[in-house]
């Protein structure tokens, strides 16, 4: 099961009127209401040990180290920051003094992937891989990484590159590794 919240759901909904209804039963045609939010109990509520971390400390070591050395091999790279699909930084590796900057763009960057997934899925063509931005001195690749465990999005801003191609197969080089450590 793949953790898509960085936090457990608190609540659950029901509706006044359609409280005790059988499903199975041939009734009018339910309505719908309001909904009614109520706390859950402590059977319902199931939060493990570890529910502040989203990935394993082993796991971020690891990620850790392989963004480290991705920007040693490939120096046009300049910020890598991978983040859950909600926005929220699980490794990084910045220029000094930009970092808030940068981080903010990294949440930005999870809501571009939802934006241009769901464009794709509109338009009839499925299968996001990667939204590339680019305005002549600058640029930044957005990748969505599905794993077993959990998707994320790696956000790697470049300065210029002198060849697109060189540059995507780069970053597929680091989503494929990525990819086999969440899997």
């Amino acid at each position: 099961m793949k953790n898509r919240l960085p936090f457990p759901l608190k609540f659950t909904a029901t509706t006044e009127r359609n409280a005790g209804v059988d499903m199975d039963e041939e009734n009018e045609p339910l309505t719908y209401d309001e909904p009614v939010f109520h706390p859950l109990d402590e059977t319902q509520e199931n939060i493990s040990e570890n529910s502040d971390a989203l990935i394993d400390a082993l796991l971020k070591e690891q990620i850790d180290k392989t963004l480290a050395n991705y920007v040693k091999k490939f120096p046009d790279i300049q910020n890598l920051i991978l983040s859950t699909v909600d926005g929220f930084e699980i490794s990084s590796v910045l220029d000094q003094g930009g970092e808030e900057t940068i981080r903010k763009v990294a949440a930005m960057s999870s809501s571009l992937q939802s934006i241009g997934s769901a464009i794709l899925r509109e338009i009839g063509a499925p299968g996001y891989q990667y939204l590339y931005l680019n305005n002549g001195n600058r640029s930044v690749f957005i990748y969505l990484i599905s794993g077993a465990k959990v998707d994320v999005v790696l956000m790697a801003v470049s300065g210029e590159i002198d060849s697109l191609g060189q540059a995507l197969w780069m970053m597929q080089k680091l989503v494929d590794e990525v990819k086999i450590l969440i899997e």
